[in-house]
């Protein structure tokens, strides 16, 4: 069987499942049939279970979709704490379709995030959209974001970016960031907009 139907079951699969045990028990308690009817209960509890194991554990790919929430979110608050433990220590950040990273490590990284929160004024961020794949140990979450800073008096700007979460010993981390677009810009435009690049 497919894990992923076990721990990312479609809402439909466990009501099919719970609906056809709910009419072989109805079928079987209005014939008598004790053992039918027992059957329709196994059935009917089979589909509630497997609602509950995927309502109630995450996969891989929803524990990173989950960190990178949280990371938008500890980004907006200023919680550079939080900020860092989601960070691996090498943690690069990027802009796609450039060779060289801007930044190289967690310190780096978190240093130059505040200066952009002071820079740009950060008001609100919002995730606008979110999809995760995985490759064996290495999840790729690709997200949408809307922000609102007083840099551009209010006015909200949208970027894309793709988060990389790499699974070691410590568990998933945040292991490189690429910037895909910044207001409607790529590559050698949205550059300068990062601070302290090398």
């Amino acid at each position: 069987m497919d894990t992923r139907l076990l721990f990312e079951t479609p809402w439909w699969l466990p009501s099919v499942i719970v609906a056809v045990g709910a009419v072989i028990f109805y079928t079987a308690n209005k014939r008598q049939e004790t053992k039918l009817r027992n059957v329709g209960l196994a059935v009917a509890a089979l589909g509630i279970l497997l609602a509950l194991v995927s309502y109630f554990v995450d996969t891989d790919q929803e524990r990173a979709v989950k960190r990178t929430r949280q990371l938008v979110a500890a980004f907006e608050k200023k919680d550079w704490t939080t900020l860092r433990s989601l960070l691996h220590p090498r943690v690069s950040l990027s802009i796609a379709n450039l060779d060289a990273a801007l930044y190289n490590d967690r310190d780096q990284l978190v240093a130059r995030a505040k200066d952009a929160a002071e820079r740009y004024g950060f008001q609100s961020v919002t995730i606008t959209s979110i999809d995760s794949r995985q490759d064996q140990t290495l999840i790729t979450v690709s997200l949408g974001v809307l922000s609102i800073q007083e840099q551009t008096a209010g006015r909200p700007i949208t970027s894309r970016w793709e988060f990389d979460w790499l699974e070691s010993a410590e568990g998933w981390s945040l292991y490189k960031i690429r910037a895909i677009e910044v207001a409607n810009r790529q590559a050698e435009q949205i550059q300068p907009m990062f601070p302290g690049r090398r």
